[in-house]
């Protein structure tokens, strides 16, 4: 973990339909204790996507949650694209992975 904060900062690896609809939705409920912060997926489009969705869930989660308030405006202010999974490891505590599970 990060040496400044308890919080602990996510990477999402994998991004697509299920991580958006599933996997990120969580995070802000647990603003005390974890941070998604950084999106790293194959096609960089969906990693954005995902960023960009995280931001507006951040967003309404804050608006109806005010004391959650300064934690989501320093969330938004850490959220990234990563252009390569090493770049999201150096950022990151711990990873969610959310990869298909075809054989290629």
């Amino acid at each position: 973990m990060n040496g400044s904060t308890d919080i602990v900062r996510v990477g999402g690896v994998g991004t697509g339909r299920i991580f958006q609809w599933a996997h990120l939705n969580p995070y802000p409920r647990l603003w005390r204790k974890a941070r998604l912060v950084a999106f790293y997926d194959l096609n960089r489009q969906r990693a954005e996507e995902a960023r960009d969705k995280y931001a507006g869930v951040l967003r309404e989660y804050a608006a109806a949650h005010p004391e959650a308030a300064e934690a989501a405006e320093a969330n938004l202010g850490e959220l990234c694209r990563c252009d390569s999974l090493e770049d999201l490891l150096d950022r990151v505590d711990v990873v969610d992975v959310c990869t298909h599970a075809r054989g290629r």
